[in-house]
């Protein structure tokens, strides 16, 4: 049998059903089908078991004692009740169960959170280069400045001359 046609009236009949306790997957699909002949009623015994067979090994349903005949009564789990109240099929159901842990809010907030996490741990094990390059070439001008002056005065002045500083020395 078709699992197409498996999985869409297992969503008719947990739609469709009013008591969560003690319902019969025979007695729910038989107003759908209404099966007159006994090709009819072959088809749809063998959906019913299929049916059933989906649910238990789903983990849906969970049967009643022994059914007398091949039905059985059954009752809706925990998933199954999930299921019912999420109301959009089986197929939907098992995507949501399979979506991911986190939230788009929490993954933007990861985001942001590594990103300015790392920042701060740069700044704070790597010496912030710009503060300590500018210090350096701040007294490399102005080394740069007082050699410059010193060729000026140099020029200036005679060679024999001593200056009354150099003298104190």
């Amino acid at each position: 049998m078709d699992e197409k046609v498996i999985i869409e009236n297992f969503d008719f009949i947990i739609n469709n059903l009013t008591a969560r306790n003690g319902f019969s997957i025979n007695n729910e699909l038989f107003d759908k089908f209404k099966p007159e002949s006994t090709i009819e009623r072959e088809y749809f015994l063998d959906l019913c078991d299929e049916i059933k067979d989906f649910g238990l090994s789903n983990g849906y349903l969970l049967q009643l004692g022994k059914p007398a005949n091949n039905s059985g009564y059954f009752n809706l789990t925990e998933k199954g009740l999930d299921l019912k109240k999420f109301g959009k099929g089986h197929k939907k159901f098992t995507k949501k169960l399979k979506k991911e842990p986190l939230t788009k809010y929490q993954k933007i907030y990861l985001t942001f959170f590594i990103i300015f996490g790392l920042v701060a741990a740069y700044g704070v094990f790597r010496p912030s280069l710009t503060k300590y390059n500018s210090v350096e070439s701040n007294k490399d001008n102005k080394e740069k400045v007082e050699s410059k002056s010193e060729k000026i005065n140099d020029s200036l002045r005679p060679k024999n001359y001593t200056d009354s500083t150099e003298i104190l020395k």
